[in-house]
């Protein structure tokens, strides 16, 4: 997923769940230690909403926050254009890796473990009275 080259790929991924014509960027790598990489990730996605087209335009702005070997964050903000009422909205999540000690009896015996949580908001932007329409079929997409 970090990797331009990567076997197990964002692209590839979504190609997958069946996104179409999915172009990425590479990482752009900060100036600064401490800013995180970005990329952009345009596609088309199939739409199943009321009033829709049967596919629409969309693109996925990622940051990448590294934490040394700690761990990683992936932010994600979605925008889909092209779709009523799509410019009421953005798509928001997380993706955080952390690594873990493990402990028995309290004692740690040196072993990691890695974790993997993820989280996702739909974040309003303008107000609309479909509301709990976009929100009631962007989660179930996001489900599945």
């Amino acid at each position: 997923m970090i990797d331009d080259n990567s076997g197990h790929s964002i692209e590839k991924f979504m190609i997958g769940i069946g996104e179409l014509n999915v172009d990425t960027t590479p990482w752009e790598q900060p100036q600064e230690p401490a800013q995180p990489a970005t990329r952009i990730i345009h596609y088309t996605h199939p739409v199943n909403a009321p009033m829709a087209p049967p596919f629409a335009k969309a693109r996925k702005q990622q940051c990448l926050h590294k934490f040394g070997n700690a761990g990683l964050c992936l932010e994600t903000c979605t925008v889909v254009e092209e779709v009523p009422m799509a410019d009421c909205f953005v798509v928001e999540d997380r993706l955080w890796v952390h690594s873990h000690d493990t402990e028995e009896d309290g004692v740690g015996n040196g072993s990691m473990t890695t974790h993997l949580s993820v989280t996702f908001q739909i974040r309003f932007v303008k107000s609309t009275m479909f509301r709990r329409i976009i929100e009631n079929t962007t989660r179930g997409e996001y489900k599945s």
